[in-house]
């Protein structure tokens, strides 16, 4: 069981919805703080870069089990 984060601007994400995640503002990163610090939380932004950013503040906030899609949704739709 894990929560599937979609961290991309309202613009980009016009190109394409990621049907499975929920949508995170980047600015309300606080919303997801009381989820247990042991659940898996998988997040997605444009091109990896601002995924693996809020990957970071949510592992500096004791979550353990915290990853990002390496090459975001340009990479998935590619097949990468």
């Amino acid at each position: 069981d894990f929560s599937f984060v979609d961290v991309r601007v309202p613009e980009e994400r016009e190109s394409g919805e990621v049907s499975e995640a929920e949508v995170l503002d980047y600015n309300d990163q606080g919303k997801y703080m009381g989820l247990p610090k042991d659940r898996r939380i998988v997040f997605i932004c444009q091109d990896g870069s601002r995924s693996l950013d809020v990957a970071s503040y949510f592992l500096g906030h004791k979550f353990t089990d915290v990853l990002c899609v390496k090459g975001g949704v340009q990479a998935w739709v590619a097949g990468a």
